[in-house]
């Protein structure tokens, strides 16, 4: 039950950060999505350390916007691993599920590599690996900052924290997430 609640994303946009900037950042996220033939270079990550403040509805309301079948989901940790990078082929986002808090991340060349668009080597299982080269923006909500094994300054510049400040644990609009 919505309560007469009319769904505006500009408006509910406003509501996830204090801070004019980040939200402007999210809507020129937003408007990227839609040039995904485009790396955008840089890794989005929506981080607050508590949870009912709106960046799982916003990164499920962008994979809804793209479809499904055009998004993959792999949390950063997962990029290090053999075969779930194998998702990423042909999709225009990957609009991970969360980091676990305090996850250490070994993901390194493969992760920088993608989030810049130049060509990665990706399997599936039971198939033969491929030369990929990604286009898609790369989202990755987190509860806590992530714990990278690379601290160099090629995976940092590729990092961009967005703060999520609002809180609708008095007042959660489960529909959002649900109808849109």
């Amino acid at each position: 039950d919505n309560d007469g609640y009319v769904f505006r994303p500009s408006e509910w946009e406003d509501t996830l950060s204090d801070d004019p900037e980040v939200v402007a950042f999210l809507r020129d996220v937003r408007r990227a999505l839609f040039n995904w033939n485009h790396p955008y270079e840089k890794v989005i990550m929506p981080f607050n350390s508590g949870g009912a403040n709106g960046k799982g509805t916003w990164a499920g309301l962008l994979k809804r916007l793209l479809g499904s079948d055009n998004v993959s989901a792999l949390s950063i940790d997962m990029f290090s691993q053999r075969f779930p990078p194998g998702d990423l082929i042909g999709k225009w986002a990957n609009i991970g599920d969360e980091t676990s808090v305090g996850a250490y991340v070994p993901a390194g060349a493969l992760f920088k590599s993608y989030a810049t668009g130049d060509t990665i080597y990706v399997e599936t299982k039971g198939v033969q690996g491929v030369a990929y080269d990604p286009c898609g923006m790369c989202i990755s909500p987190l509860n806590g900052y992530a714990r990278f094994k690379d601290k160099s300054p090629a995976l940092l510049r590729r990092l961009v924290y967005l703060p999520f400040t609002g809180d609708f644990k008095q007042a959660p609009k489960r529909h959002i997430k649900n109808d849109y």
